[in-house]
């Protein structure tokens, strides 16, 4: 048996699962970069490549262990947090398919969702990653798993937060 064809063999099927795990969760990851960073192609392309980075990097050590969007969604936010706090642009490595970036850009078109990223544009950090996973229709388990709270403390800080949002919304209508 030869090594070297084994080791190519085993390098081409990883990259094969990895492109097909990053194919399945594009969207989710776009839409984080997007609603988290400025709300600009060039920033959400930026972000989305830097995730793709440190999702490769990490791809080796994940073995398929907990849910997989659980880890990308770990993956992402903190990507994104740590991009945004030292603000340095990369070079471009994977183009955002643009689909995505249209369909948000549409969805933006729309003066209430307008009006819903401003008022979240507003909130701590902490919120907005937990506005925008609730919005992304995550259960309540899957976003303590993402956080690293319990369930019951993300259930009370989502009813929170959504009171604040709903007030925050009937307060710019006036």
């Amino acid at each position: 048996m030869d090594i070297g064809k084994t080791v190519d063999t085993e390098l081409r099927d990883s990259q094969s699962e990895f492109m097909m795990m990053l194919q399945r969760n594009e969207s989710l990851i776009v839409r984080l970069c997007y609603a988290l960073g400025d709300h600009s192609a060039y920033c959400t392309n930026e972000l989305f490549q830097e995730v793709c980075i440190r999702l490769w990097r990490g791809w080796p050590g994940y073995k398929g262990i907990g849910f997989e969007k659980t880890w990308v969604y770990k993956v992402t936010l903190n990507t994104i947090r740590m991009e945004l706090r030292r603000k340095r642009s990369r070079v471009k490595l994977v183009c955002v398919d643009s689909k995505y970036l249209d369909s948000i850009a549409e969805e933006a078109a729309n003066p209430v969702v307008a009006d819903l990223y401003s008022i979240i544009d507003r909130l701590p950090w902490d919120e907005q990653r937990l506005a925008y996973l609730y919005f992304d229709r995550l259960t309540a388990r899957e976003i303590a798993n993402i956080t690293g709270k319990t369930e019951t403390a993300v259930r009370q800080k989502i009813h929170r937060l959504m009171l604040k949002i709903k007030r925050d919304y009937e307060k710019n209508k006036k």
